[in-house]
């Protein structure tokens, strides 16, 4: 069985399950929607910005994910976060890729507008709701940047996993090896091949889903271990 940590191609069987055909439109109506495109380009955007994103939403929202996987826990509203960033980041990378620049910066907007939500039902006030935001938005930003790095370096899986343990993780000594932290790594790779295949129209529209986490390697269930916290990994502790 192949390592988790290999950024194996995407099968078919992934392909099928998570690429959404979007639906045939008349001729008229796509020439419509064009002209509104251009003549409505900020709310175009504003939209498109929310339709990536919402792809994201129900990892997000899967406590049964994050625990079991990778230990982050339901009210560990930072280990959330981070987790969605790791999505929002490889679509930007993606985007950036295709110098679909609005789109990117739509994408973080919703982003934003996700933040403004979380802190409101936190009951956060008006006044220091903006100043939260930017925080949320730098500490994204300074996450983003270490991930870059790590990938653009030779050894980029070694890389990843010390900055998803410093941020993700809060550097706390004893999860430094722990299983998790390599499943996330192990994620996070496997996750970036499969954005990097995306059709660039299911793309741009948010007509696609995220694979199923663990991976089924091979056509079988992928081997899973005990965690000492009751969840699963493939790796034992270290």
């Amino acid at each position: 069985m192949a390592s988790p940590l290999v950024r194996a191609p995407v099968s078919e069987e992934t392909r099928l399950a998570c690429f959404h055909a979007l639906p045939e439109k008349p001729f008229w109506k796509e020439k419509l929607d064009q002209i509104s495109g251009v003549l409505f380009l900020s709310d175009t955007m504003r939209h498109r910005g929310r339709l990536i994103l919402s792809t994201i939403m129900p990892l997000y929202g899967d406590a049964q994910l994050l625990k079991t996987y990778f230990g982050i826990a339901e009210d560990d509203l930072s280990g959330r976060l981070y987790f969605l960033v790791l999505h929002v980041w490889l679509l930007h990378r993606r985007l950036v890729a295709l110098q679909e620049e609005l789109t990117r910066d739509a994408l973080w907007e919703a982003v934003d507008d996700l933040y403004r939500a979380i802190l409101s039902e936190a009951h956060v006030s008006e006044m220091r709701l903006s100043a939260y935001v930017r925080e949320m938005q730098q500490t994204a930003l300074g996450f983003c940047l270490l991930l870059d790095e790590a990938f653009d370096r030779p050894l980029f899986a070694g890389e990843t996993a010390l900055r998803i343990w410093f941020m993700v993780f809060k550097a706390k000594e004893e999860r430094r090896f722990s299983p998790h932290v390599l499943d996330l790594t192990a994620y996070l790779l496997r996750t970036s091949k499969f954005v990097a295949e995306i059709p660039t129209d299911l793309l741009l529209r948010g007509s696609f889903s995220w694979p199923r986490w663990p991976p089924h390697l091979d056509g079988a269930p992928a081997v899973e271990a005990e965690t000492e916290d009751g969840g699963k990994t493939f790796f034992s502790k270290m």
